[in-house]
């Protein structure tokens, strides 16, 4: 019997001993079996961050593009109004009577007032039907002044002349954009201009003469630059030969004027094929991802302007364009392995502490449970064994005393 009762106290001796090795063991396979789940949602969620980051990159950048675009287009519809607005001014209409002193100086003097305040054209002018300067105001880098009449020129034989002379009412010559040339020579510092023109008429309707804007395309690009400020490292205005107007590197810029051949054309020839072949698009090449969108100068004539050329016919809006392009180059184009885990690691180690802190309870639950299990088990074995030896001893004592009484 004392060797039946010390069953359960050998047996819980011994899983006494068992339980630190079977805790260590539980704990592993618990804690790998989470760590590796871990693991798989740490990479699922770097590719989900990288499709996510390259949905962002790709609305960020066209959105971008479109802003340039936006705002070059609403700069090119001020201009378009000025000129319109001065173009039907009574003085302006007035001023071509054989001897009209008085309405040149008023107009002089208004033209004077209107440059200050917009400070975006380098020159207003008004022509006669000889080419000949009538009032001319220029603005001097800030300081405009009215030219006097004897140092007014005869402009009969510039192209932008006879490209406005020729159009009819409302309609709008719009020039290249280009760097102004001053004998012969590209001023310095440079200085981006766009020409707008349009005819003037009399009082009794007659083309007397035209209206001209020298407009200082400074102002658009820097427009276009900071509207597109959050990708100015990489956002680039075009022309229609690939030429750059505005590049992150200044040097590309203009290569038309000084006879180079720095186009994009030329450094991603493939991707200006595409880029040239739509008005708006995204598109990756070895070179990067391209996002573009395209302006059309020659539609922002307002009312019944008809934009025209340098030839003097009209021009349809694809006749002539510049492009918004934005390069972002390959190596940021996906977030890597190192960028991820230096984002997400600290989140990462602390869920793997917790998860282990977690594996080592659960382990030692378990464990104490299954040891619970066995001891319950061996007590129920042993009081089984007693209640058999019990039976048995008392058979005996009565088969005994039924001997006796017999």
């Amino acid at each position: 019997m004392r060797v039946i009762r010390s069953l359960p106290r050998i047996e819980s001796t011994a899983a006494s001993q068992e339980y630190p090795w079977s805790v260590a063991k539980r704990f592993l396979i618990v804690f790998l079996v989470a760590a590796a789940l871990l693991a798989a949602t740490a990479v699922t969620h770097y590719h989900v961050a990288k499709r996510t980051e390259r949905i962002e990159r790709e609305t960020r950048e066209l959105l971008n593009v479109q802003l340039g675009k936006t705002e070059i287009d609403r700069d090119l519809e001020d201009v378009t109004a000025d000129l319109m607005f001065l173009a039907r001014h009574n003085e302006l209409q007035g001023m071509f009577a054989e001897d009209a002193p008085e309405p040149r100086r008023m107009l002089a003097k208004q033209f004077l007032v209107f440059s200050m305040q917009k400070r975006k054209y380098d020159q207003i002018r008004v022509l006669d039907q000889t080419g000949m300067e009538v009032v001319r105001v220029n603005y001097n880098d800030g300081d405009p002044t009215i030219v006097p009449a004897d140092q007014l020129q005869n402009k009969a034989r510039r192209y932008y002349f006879a490209k406005t002379w020729a159009l009819a009412r409302d309609g709008v010559y719009i020039s290249p954009l280009d760097l102004n040339i001053e004998h012969g020579q590209i001023e310095q510092p440079t200085k981006p201009m766009i020409r707008f023109g349009t005819p003037v008429f009399d009082r009794l309707g007659r083309k007397s003469g035209i209206l001209l804007f020298n407009y200082l395309a400074a102002n658009l690009i820097g427009d276009f630059r900071r509207s597109a400020a959050n990708i100015s490292d990489h956002v680039m205005l075009l022309n229609a030969d690939g030429y750059w107007l505005s590049s992150p590197r200044p040097e590309d810029e203009w290569g038309f004027m000084y006879n180079n051949d720095r186009t994009l054309a030329k450094a991603h020839p493939d991707a200006w094929k595409r880029v040239r072949a739509d008005d708006f698009g995204q598109f990756y090449t070895e070179e990067g991802m391209f996002s573009f969108t395209t302006i059309y100068p020659l539609s922002h004539a307002i009312g019944h302007a008809r934009p025209v050329g340098r030839e003097g016919s009209p021009v349809t809006d694809k006749g002539y364009y510049w492009k918004a392009v934005s390069q972002v180059p390959p190596q940021r184009l996906t977030i890597a392995p190192r960028q991820f885990l230096r984002r997400h690691l600290p989140l990462y180690a602390a869920m793997l502490g917790l998860l282990a802190i977690a594996s080592l309870l659960l382990a030692r639950a378990s464990v104490r449970y299954r040891l619970a299990a066995t001891q319950v088990e061996v007590e129920r074995r042993v009081r089984g064994t007693l209640e058999e030896k019990v039976e048995d001893r008392t058979r005996e004592l009565k088969d005994t005393q039924a001997e006796k009484d017999m």
